[in-house]
């Protein structure tokens, strides 16, 4: 899971915000991106094993259009994008869910959650 982690993280770089592994720092200024794993399971069959994760991403930010604009830079990125990630073969990164909402705070959170296959 570290190294689809890292994946990740060296694929983000290309980003115009801030990205953090289950919680911002505390008095992050937005926008930023938080970064979930979901789900992750393991399917085994005679000769080899593919790794299924769901993982998650959460735009913040304090108007709908830079949420929004965000994630198009985020689905630019990580649509059926082809990530590097050490001692697996990758075979799939699909767009699953993508909303926006409004939080009661005021803030607009845009959810995007993808399915990541890699083959050991």
């Amino acid at each position: 899971m570290e190294t689809l982690l890292d994946a990740i993280y060296d694929h983000f770089s290309h980003a115009d915000m801030d990205l953090f592994l289950h919680e911002a720092e505390s008095g992050e200024d937005l926008p930023y991106c938080i970064f979930y794993f979901i789900n992750a399971a393991l399917e085994k069959t005679f000769s080899s094993e593919v790794e299924d994760t769901e993982i998650q991403f959460s735009i913040y930010a304090d108007k709908a259009s830079t949420a929004l604009s965000l994630a198009d830079a985020l689905h630019a990125l990580y649509d059926n994008c082809k990530l590097t990630v050490s001692g697996y073969n990758f075979l799939s990164m699909d767009r699953q869910i993508s909303r926006l909402i409004k939080q009661d705070n005021g803030v607009w959170h845009h959810v995007t959650t993808y399915q990541v296959l890699i083959h050991s």
